[in-house]
């Protein structure tokens, strides 16, 4: 009914949802792969939370987080993807549906591996998108909604190439804190959205690359 905390545990690659029918969302929801090579997947039924969400694998394993179905949480909660070793975030990687995460701040962070790929980018909803990818980890994400996109500092918290696409009518898709990328860097509107590009902070890359 949304006004409980859930915390789980999980040793084993497992789908997760908040069920269906009445009271079908949770309060807070922290779910954690604790197995090497064992992963996440949010169903096609989806998470809904009245507070954060945070999918993660432990330190130490590889875990990826796979979408598909949404995780909408509401107001300016967080929900935030953490997937470990050479993990990545995907969207739709076992076929079954797609799913956007819907929140004030979204997290996407990995240790290396991709976030998303061209033709299967990673879809959100929010006004505040964080990315890290240790460097060296591809991000291809479609946002909806007027957004401020950001990365990490250092390598830890910067991306190889970065494509980000405002698919939303007449929004706006803004680099306000810095964005850093080893790679080449993409921020675009879709065709037909009306939508527009604001930098107020820096988008840097190595001299090779292209912005």
């Amino acid at each position: 009914s949304g006004s409980g905390d859930v915390f789980l545990s999980d040793n084993k690659s497992v789908n997760i949802d908040t069920g269906t029918g009445g009271g079908n969302s949770v309060r807070a929801l922290t779910l954690t792969q604790t197995a090497s090579g064992e992963n996440i997947a949010v169903s096609t039924v989806g998470i809904s939370a009245t507070n954060k969400v945070l999918l993660t694998g432990a330190a130490g394993q590889n875990t990826s987080i796979d979408l598909e179905g949404n995780i909408a949480t509401v107001g300016a909660q967080t929900v935030s993807l953490i997937a470990t070793g050479t993990g990545a975030i995907t969207e739709n990687a076992l076929g079954l549906g797609t799913g956007t995460v819907t929140a004030g701040t979204v997290n996407l962070n990995t240790e290396g591996g991709n976030i998303g790929a061209s033709g299967n980018q990673i879809l959100t909803n929010t006004a505040n998108l964080n990315l890290a990818a240790n460097s060296t980890g591809n991000v291809f994400v479609n946002d909806s909604s007027t957004v401020s996109v950001k990365t990490g500092s250092g390598l830890a918290g910067s991306v190889a190439d970065l494509t980000v696409t405002e698919t939303g009518a007449s929004k706006v898709l803004s680099a306000i804190t810095d964005i850093n990328s080893t790679g080449n860097v993409i921020l675009q509107a879709a065709a037909g959205s009306n939508s527009g590009i604001n930098i107020d902070g820096n988008v840097n890359t190595t001299a090779s690359k292209q912005i």
